[in-house]
């Protein structure tokens, strides 16, 4: 018996969609492993940092006026770059 190239790329076709499909299923019936908070850990975070940065990001538009606020972004920004503390400094 000789199996054509057409039916050959429809049995890969078909066995492709089932895996497919069995990857799906076992992802959908995973518990999710960040306590199931969208973006991040169960845990809050132990850096003040962060904390404040997700405090001024509440307040919206009035975290502009904020003093609190620009040093936490202008420690943020530090840490990002990778600059050292002293070349911060002089800074606004």
């Amino acid at each position: 018996m000789r199996i054509g190239g057409q039916t050959l790329l429809r049995i890969a076709a078909a066995i492709l969609a089932a895996g497919v499909v069995a990857l799906a299923a076992i992802e959908a019936t995973r518990a999710p492993q960040d306590g199931g908070r969208p973006g991040g850990s169960a845990a809050p975070s132990a850096d003040p940092l962060t904390a404040e940065i997700s405090r001024c990001a509440a307040l919206g538009e009035a975290a502009l006026q904020d003093d609190a606020c620009r040093r936490a972004w202008t420690e943020h920004r530090r840490r990002f770059l990778g600059l050292d503390p002293a070349s911060s400094e002089n800074r606004p």
